[in-house]
């Protein structure tokens, strides 16, 4: 194992940063430009978490703002944090894509036969978002993301890869790579290189114009290229790439790039796969491609493509505008260069460590503000994470048929394209669309409200069975409650679902009651209850914070 190269750029970015100051944030606005201290909470804790806040924190912040923060510590240290790292690198670096057809679709053959496809398939497509989260939430440098000497598998993966694998500890691990290939993190993944196929004569360009996209925030694919009417792309293409000059703009950097994935497998059909583990690393395959390079600098292999990466500011820069992007809600590319430019100091004083940067961009006021950013909207894993946290109900089916390679088995609704709502809902599918809807459309509002009608029965009836101490959602209240106090518990539910205290006398209180008595009022509590929740969850409003 090679020793990873000693660079001093980050010393001396961190000494420059000290002597210089760090850049201040944007200035602050009139304070109506802000959201409440509750409505911050709302949004750190979906950001953070992808649930709502408890009653019980809500109503900390509502009596004393600082408590925020230390909410917000605490968030950043909890099992839920891990998995919205997962799903924010599914979505980066296009992973999370449709798991019943090409380019997934592996299997439930041999070893994993007794498995249900999807989760096989699911399996696979997350293991570079493992990754991810094992080196933010065990405090590692986020330079590790392309330098990791180590990857993290389940069994599944194991099988697939041929990792090495401890069956009695089971879950997720850190492994290694034993077919020879160099160590460099996400770089040497091969569900990447499957998820990012190049036929023979792309020449491993989508690959490393993926890369540059997903690492650099440099995007081969948006840059304006005039190509001129006299050139000649089907007898002289190769010599134009070579040497007119509207083409060496790009592929100068780009064909070293795709170079340094040569030894890669160029396309695999998962649903030929017959046995595992499949052989996807294999040297010979690099024999006729020039030797590769990282923006001009000569580079052996995948470990030292990483090494160059984690040094090179672009990819700092780019880390912090993705969490911002998507703390933000916003394209990466969008994001102020102010922003970036205050956290940058903190990040590389932090050792690239992911949890003070994150912490600083949700306290920062970018995050708090009510324009020109706006509210977010919950994309649909977030949809069924925070329903679940409410009601306790996860929306699933099971599939006991195949697509000719075994039993599809246990599918969540939210999550799936084919059989499921996922692209309906407004997320992506990771293939043909990149970003999760930021408005709602029909379809959106059909799924929601399919959702809305399983979960509202199952914790009113889950709730009313319970002492109000145990009780998911609802507050409690008196069989033979009067019309003030029916108030007082939607005006709890009101602030618990959407983070905004309001008065029993406010006109969107007067029509939950109005919503309250047409289900069935005190004469029918049951009835009256879930015609409430059922309204509520169903509301567009429960989808933006």
């Amino acid at each position: 194992m090679r020793s990873p190269r000693r660079s001093l750029a980050p010393l001396l970015f961190a000494l420059l940063a000290s002597c210089s100051g760090t850049p201040p944030e944007p200035a602050d606005r009139p304070d109506g430009d802000f959201v409440s201290p509750t409505e911050h909470l709302v949004r750190a804790s979906l950001s953070l978490r992808g649930v709502r806040p408890s009653l019980e924190e809500l109503e900390a912040v509502e009596r004393a703002p600082d408590e925020l923060e230390t909410q917000i510590d605490a968030w950043l240290e909890s099992p839920q944090f891990g998995e919205v790292v997962r799903h924010m690198h599914d979505e980066w670096l296009l992973a999370d894509v449709d798991n019943n057809y090409y380019p997934m679709g592996f299997p439930a053959r041999g070893p994993l036969a007794d498995r249900g496809a999807w989760a096989v398939n699911e399996s696979i497509s997350e293991a570079p978002a493992r990754l991810a989260e094992y080196i933010v939430v065990t405090d590692r440098p986020y330079t590790e993301l392309v330098t990791a000497d180590y990857t993290l598998a389940n069994d599944v993966v194991a099988t697939v890869w041929g990792l090495p694998y401890d069956e009695e500890a089971g879950g997720w691990q850190v492994t290694t790579y034993e077919d020879g290939r160099p160590h460099a993190g996400v770089l040497s993944d091969p569900w990447l290189h499957v998820r990012h196929a190049s036929t023979e004569t792309n020449r491993q360009r989508s690959r490393a114009a993926h890369l540059s996209r997903a690492l650099l925030c440099h995007d081969y694919m948006k840059r304006e290229v005039r190509v001129p009417l006299e050139t000649d792309l089907t007898a002289g293409g190769r010599n134009a790439i070579e040497e007119n000059p509207v083409c060496v703009s790009c592929h100068h950097t780009l064909d070293p790039l795709g170079a340094a994935f040569a030894p890669y497998r160029r396309v695999i059909v998962p649903q030929y796969t017959f046995r595992y583990p499949i052989a996807e690393y294999d040297p010979a395959l690099a024999a006729d491609y020039a030797p590769p390079r990282f923006y001009g600098e000569p580079v052996a292999d995948i470990y030292d493509l990483g090494q160059q990466i984690a040094e090179d500011s672009r990819f700092w820069r780019c880390s912090i505008r993705r969490f911002a992007g998507q703390l933000l809600t916003q394209p990466a590319e969008d994001v102020d260069n102010a922003i970036v430019d205050a956290a940058l100091p903190r990040f590389v004083d932090a050792g690239f460590q992911v949890r003070p940067l994150v912490k600083h961009l949700v306290l920062s006021n970018a995050f708090r503000e009510t324009a020109p950013r706006g509210i977010r909207r919950m994309t649909p894993w977030m949809v069924a994470r925070s329903i679940e946290d409410l009601t306790g109900f996860r929306w699933t089916t099971t599939l006991n048929f195949g697509l000719g390679f075994g039993r599809i088995g246990d599918v969540p609704l939210l999550e799936d394209v084919t059989f499921g709502y996922k692209t309906l809902a407004g997320g992506p599918d990771g293939y043909d669309e990149w970003d999760p809807m930021t408005t709602v459309d029909p379809t959106t509002l059909l799924a929601l409200r399919a959702l809305a009608e399983r979960a509202a029965p199952t914790v009113v009836q889950a709730d009313l069975a319970v002492a109000p101490t145990e009780r998911r959602l609802l507050p409690a209240v008196a069989d033979d409650a009067d019309e003030a106090q029916i108030r007082e518990v939607l005006m709890t539910l009101h602030f618990r679902l959407y983070g905004e205290r309001l008065t029993t006398d406010n006109p969107e209180i007067d029509a939950l009651w109005d919503v309250h008595q047409a289900g069935g009022g005190t004469a029918n509590p049951e009835a009256a209850w879930t015609a409430v929740v059922f309204a509520m969850l169903q509301h567009p409003r429960i989808l933006f914070y």
